[in-house]
């Protein structure tokens, strides 16, 4: 919450909003900033309604996030992919689906 804020501009406590989002802004075509994700323009694991100004994180264990300030939406994910072995790969094309459903539920009105 306190990334969403400062991305967004609302007071945090704890982070600077110019600085950080200096930090996250995208410099040329690198979908990585800052040891934050960008949405990459196809097949992201954001899905399709991220907006560019989103920020996420992918764990080597599966686990995500995705902070949209321009939809004051995060999504949070735990899992564990390294089960049974750290060769699954099956959590890969489920991720954009999940954000797909959870961003139409949401975001999109009807």
């Amino acid at each position: 919450l306190e990334i969403l804020n400062a991305l967004s501009g609302r007071p945090s406590c704890i982070l600077e909003g110019p600085v950080l989002k200096e930090l996250v802004r995208r410099k040329g075509q690198f979908d990585r900033v800052a040891g934050f994700d960008k949405p990459s323009q196809s097949k992201s694991s954001a899905g399709e309604y991220f907006s560019q100004a989103s920020i996420g994180h992918l764990g080597f264990t599966g686990t995500s996030f995705w902070i949209d300030p321009e939809t004051d939406l995060i999504v949070v994910f735990l899992t564990n992919r390294i089960h049974p072995t750290r060769l699954n790969e099956k959590l890969k094309p489920f991720r954009p689906k999940l954000h797909n459903l959870i961003c139409r539920k949401f975001l999109i009105k009807r």
